[in-house]
C-alpha cells in the first residue's frame, strides 16, 4: 500500500514507496520545483547550491535556478520544467549512474560557466554515466557560457569534458553549446587529452527529432576540442546540425584523434561542417572529421548502411563525407547499397565522397570547372536522358561547384537548367582541352586510386553535348557495382577540378 505524509512545520516529506523529499513543508514546492510524484525509493534532497536525486522515480515541474545532481539510478520525468542553473551543469549525472529522462510538455535546461546543460559523467576506465532520453515532449538544452556541451561533457579541459553514454529514443530535442563544446557530445578538452586512449561514451540516436549546434572547435553532434567520438544512428530525424569552428557537423571536433560513426537509418537534413571561408579553406566535413589545425591526425571510420542524407554541406576544403580540410590521413568510409544521398555538396577541392570510399550503391559525383555566381545558389537538374521521370534537383550553395546524388541505375544523364554554365565562351571551353590526356568527349577517374595527370585512365563518353545544349554524364560501374567519380570535359563538368583535387593532397 502506498501512503503519503506531510509535515506541517517539518522538513521532511515521504511520498509513496519510501521516496523522501526533504527541506519542504509541503508536497507542492521545493526551491522552485513542484514534485508531482515520487516513488520506488530514492530521495530529492537539497544540498549546497543544488538538489541531489538519489534514485527512484520522480516527476517534477516548475522553474528554478537550483541545478539537479543525480547520484543514483533514476527515472526522472520533466513536465514543463525550466532550469537556469546558478552554478555548473543544469542537470549532472554522476559516473556509473543510469538516468532515464522522460520529456512531457516544454522543458528548458541551461548550464552555467563550464557546466553542460545536462552533464553525462565520465571518469575513465569504462566508468561513465548513461543517459536515456525519451517521451513526446520538448527539450531545449544549452551548455554554459564558458564551455560545456548542451548534452555531454563539461568545459573543464579535464577528463570530465569527455561525455558518457547518451541514448536518445524520443522527444523533440534542440541542443547547443555557447562556447568550445559540442551540441551533443564532448565538452572543452585540452591537448593533454589528445591521442589518449579515452573512449568517449557512445552517442546513440534511435528516434525523436534532434537539432544540435557546436561552438569553437566542436561538432554539432560528436567531439569537442581534443575529444574523441563514437556515434551510432539507428533512426530518428536529424535536422539542422551545425559544427563549430573547424569541426564537422556530425563527427570530429578540433583535434579529435578518432571518429567512429555508424549509421543504420534515420534522415539527415541541413547537416553542415564548419564553413570557414574560401581563402582560409579550413572547413569541417558534413559527416566525418574536422579540419586539421593541430598536430593530431584524426582517424575516421564511417559506415553508412542505411538512412537518407537529404541535404549536407561540407565546409571549404573538406569532403562531404570523410575528412575535413587539410587532413591527409586515409579515412575508412563505406556507403552501403541501401543508403540514399539526395544532396551532398563540397567546394570542389575535395569530392563529396573521399576517393578511397567503398561505395556499394549508385552514386553520381560531379565537379564543375568553376563556381557559379557567388551571390546566389546555382539551380541544376540531373535527368536520366532516356527516362525523364528520373530527375534530381540540385541547388549548389554559393561559390560551390561539386555535388553527389544517388541515382537509380547505369544510364546517360544530362545536367540542365544552368544558364551560367551553358553560356560559357567557346574559348574557355577549348582551354579545358589543353590537359594532355587526348580526351575527345570525356574521362572517368577511378574512385579508388590516385593517379598523376599523365596516367589517368581514360574511358570516353559517347556524347559530351546533345543538340539542346545539355551535358551528358555516363555513369560507369566498378565490378562491385559502385559508381566511380565522373567528369566530362568542356564547359560542363571539370576534368581539371577532379585532377587538381587529387594532386593537391
Amino acid at each position: 500500500m502506498c501512503r503519503s505524509y506531510k509535515a506541517i512545520f517539518g522538513v521532511m516529506l515521504t511520498l509513496g514507496m519510501g521516496f523522501i523529499i526533504a527541506g519542504t513543508t509541503s508536497a507542492e514546492s521545493l526551491l522552485g520545483y513542484e514534485i508531482i510524484n515520487g516513488e520506488n525509493g530514492g530521495s530529492f534532497l537539497p544540498a549546497a547550491n543544488k538538489i541531489i536525486i538519489s534514485g527512484g522515480e520522480v516527476t517534477i515541474s516548475g522553474t528554478s535556478k537550483v541545478p539537479l545532481n543525480i547520484i543514483g539510478d533514476v527515472k526522472l520525468t520533466l513536465k514543463d520544467v525550466t532550469i537556469n542553473s546558478a552554478k555548473g551543469a543544469g542537470i549532472s549525472i554522476d559516473s556509473g549512474v543510469k538516468a532515464e529522462i522522460i520529456l512531457e510538455g516544454k522543458n528548458k535546461v541551461v548550464g552555467e560557466g563550464v557546466g553542460a546543460g545536462i552533464s553525462v559523467g565520465y571518469a575513465g576506465n569504462g566508468n561513465m554515466a548513461t543517459l536515456t532520453i525519451d517521451g513526446d515532449g520538448e527539450l531545449n538544452v544549452t551548455g554554459g557560457n564558458d564551455g560545456g556541451a548542451g548534452i555531454g561533457g563539461n568545459g573543464t579541459k579535464t577528463i570530465s569534458a569527455i561525455n558518457g553514454k547518451i541514448i536518445i529514443n524520443g522527444g523533440n530535442i534542440v541542443a547547443a553549446a555557447q562556447a568550445n563544446s559540442a551540441g551533443i557530445g564532448g565538452g572543452t578538452g585540452s591537448s593533454a587529452l589528445a591521442n589518449k586512449d579515452y573512449k568517449a561514451g557512445l552517442i546513440t540516436i534511435n528516434g525523436g527529432s534532434v537539432s544540435a549546434t557546436g561552438k569553437a572547435g566542436s561538432a554539432g553532434i560528436g567531439g569537442g576540442n581534443y575529444i574523441n567520438t563514437n556515434i551510432k544512428v539507428n533512426n530518428g530525424e536529424l535536422n539542422s546540425i551545425q559544427g563549430g569552428d573547424f569541426a564537422a557537423g556530425i563527427g570530429g571536433g578540433n583535434c579529435s584523434a578518432s571518429v567512429n560513426i555508424k549509421i543504420e537509418g534515420g534522415s539527415f537534413n541541413d547537416i553542415r561542417g564548419y564553413e570557414s571561408d574560401a581563402d582560409e579553406a579550413l572547413g569541417g566535413a558534413a559527416i566525418g572529421s574536422g579540419a586539421k589545425v593541430c598536430d593530431v591526425d584524426t582517424k575516421v571510420k564511417l559506415n553508412i548502411i542505411n538512412g537518407v542524407v537529404k541535404n549536407a554541406v561540407a565546409g571549404w576544403g573538406a569532403a562531404g563525407i570523410g575528412n575535413g580540410a587539410g587532413s591527409e590521413i586515409e579515412s575508412v568510409v563505406k556507403i552501403g547499397k541501401d543508403a540514399q544521398i539526395t544532396r551532398l555538396y563540397t567546394d570542389g577541392e575535395r569530392m563529396p565522397l573521399e576517393e578511397n570510399a567503398n561505395i556499394e550503391g549508385n552514386l553520381l559525383q560531379v565537379a564543375f570547372s568553376e563556381a557559379a555566381d557567388t551571390s546566389s545558389e546555382e539551380s541544376l537538374e540531373v535527368v536520366n536522358y532516356d527516362d525523364e521521370s528520373e530527375a534530381y534537383k540540385i541547388e549548389l550553395p554559393k561559390g560551390y561547384r561539386a555535388f553527389a546524388t544517388t541515382v537509380k541505375k547505369e544510364a546517360d544523364y544530362s545536367v540542365r537548367g544552368s544558364k551560367y554554365y551553358a553560356e560559357k565562351e567557346e574559348s574557355e571551353k577549348d582551354s579545358e582541352q589543353k590537359i594532355k590526356l587526348n580526351v575527345e568527349s570525356g574521362v572517368v577517374l577511378a574512385h579508388s586510386n590516385l593517379y598523376p595527370v599523365e596516367s589517368v585512365p581514360e574511358r570516353k563518353l559517347s556524347t559530351a553535348e546533345d543538340n539542346d545544349g545539355n551535358w551528358l554524364l555516363k555513369i560507369v560501374f566498378m565490378a562491385s557495382g559502385a559508381v566511380i567519380a565522373v567528369a566530362i570535359t568542356g564547359y560542363a563538368v571539370s576534368l581539371s577540378a577532379l585532377i587538381k583535387a587529387r594532386r593537391n593532397r
